[in-house]
């Protein structure tokens, strides 16, 4: 309702994936990276994991990029960032653990 007021701060602080998703899309996907500190780690076919360094103490936070599989009625995708846990290191391996399976065990053969 506001987008002046979104923040990275405000976004990664969302727990609903797609209000978390619009408030990006409204902020700039590129813009929210860049500001709020985050540093692309790795890319393969499930997306792109990026990495916030986080003061000395505390845990990194990682999230990652990826796109829907489900086409929008216009025909488009919409892209999501997922926050994942700071020890996972593939892009893979996030999103395997967004569903708390390991990233040996998640290989779809098709995505819905």
């Amino acid at each position: 309702m506001e987008p002046e007021k979104i923040t990275p701060k405000r976004i990664m602080e969302e727990e609903n994936a797609e209000i978390r998703r619009i408030m990006i899309e409204r902020y700039g996907f590129d813009e929210y990276l860049a500001n709020g500190g985050f540093a692309e780690v790795q890319t393969d076919g499930f997306g792109t994991l990026y990495r916030k360094e986080m003061p000395e103490g505390e845990p990194a936070i990682q999230l990652v990029k990826v796109v829907n599989s489900s086409p929008e009625p216009d025909g488009s995708f919409k892209d999501y960032a997922i926050p994942v846990r700071s020890d996972v290191e593939t892009a893979h391996e996030a999103v395997a653990a967004s569903f708390q399976l390991t990233a040996a065990s998640y290989n779809p053969e098709k995505e819905s």
